[in-house]
């Protein structure tokens, strides 16, 4: 049996919104391998599945032949590892979000593979039109029970260690790399801050009201927060990125939300892309941070 693989994978996964292709449990066609080759081939090109080179990456798994083909990046894998593949539109075989952690782990270094992890477990999709939001395809811990009892393959113990700081649940890719920065070690290149709840929800002393997008009135009871802290004080550091200040009404809605949460004796601290790629100003914020902590 062979299918979609590595970087291949990867891009396919990454841009995954639930809704864009019909996933299936994988079932054994039988069909041959230049047929589905050409299939794997095809779809991959058709949908920049493709890496710096413009190679498809297709494994070949135990008992299939090896394929060759000029536009393929070929691998091998010497288990049998059919529990571990998914059909997309019920005819192109695939690996599963964890295997792909797996194949990756073989291609990158830590770090990046931290990112690659946290972006496999986050809740948003990165598709041409931009971000969408969709229900995680992977959680950290379906990623750790995986790798627990995964055959004896090339780097499964790097993947067991990048898989450690990977987080589940990120809305934004920005999410994740601020809870990067602040909690990985210093040789890591993060603050080494306390790991914080991601995307916690905050009771509000008093609910208020609203109007929901369709102009109906809702109450607001709780408040879903970037980081959070407690200690012993809630701290809470919220992303302010321009990308999602896109209209009057989104900065009105985060000026509200930070009233609402310093109101309740909640320590808030704002993040931003400058201050992000500001090393000086970055240092500067977590010495404010470290202090309210």
């Amino acid at each position: 049996m062979i299918a979609l693989s590595h970087i291949s994978a990867y891009k396919f996964w990454r841009a995954y919104d639930g809704r864009n292709f019909r996933i299936s449990p994988f079932s054994n066609k039988h069909q041959g391998a230049i047929e589905t080759r050409n299939a794997i081939l095809a779809f991959a090109q058709d949908h920049d599945l493709v890496d710096q080179d413009g190679k498809v990456h297709i494994t070949a798994f135990a008992g299939s032949p090896r394929i060759k083909h000029a536009g393929v990046a070929a691998h091998a894998a010497t288990a049998k590892l059919e529990t571990s593949l998914m059909y997309i539109n019920e005819m192109i075989p695939i690996s599963n979000p964890a295997l792909t952690f797996l194949h990756m782990a073989t291609l990158l270094e830590p770090i990046p593979l931290v990112a690659l992890g946290n972006e496999l477990c986050s809740k948003y999709a990165l598709t041409p039109n931009g971000i969408k939001q969709r229900e995680a395809i992977i959680n950290t811990t379906q990623l750790h029970n995986y790798l627990a009892t995964a055959p004896k393959m090339r780097a499964v113990k790097k993947a067991g260690i990048a898989c450690g700081n990977v987080i589940g649940g990120a809305r934004s890719p920005m999410e994740w790399k601020c809870f990067m920065l602040l909690t990985l070690t210093h040789m890591q290149g993060g603050a080494k801050f306390a790991r914080p709840q991601l995307n916690r929800s905050i009771a509000l002393q008093k609910p208020i009201q609203s109007i929901d997008e369709w102009g109906y009135p809702r109450e607001i009871a709780s408040l879903e927060c970037d980081l959070v802290w407690n200690s012993p004080r809630i701290v809470v550091v919220e992303y302010q990125g321009k990308e999602w200040h896109i209209s009057k009404v989104a900065m009105q809605r985060d000026v509200i939300k930070s009233n609402l949460l310093t109101s309740q004796g909640i320590l808030l601290f704002e993040l931003t892309s400058e201050i992000v790629y500001d090393e000086i100003a970055f240092q500067e914020f977590c010495d404010m941070l470290a202090k309210a902590l």
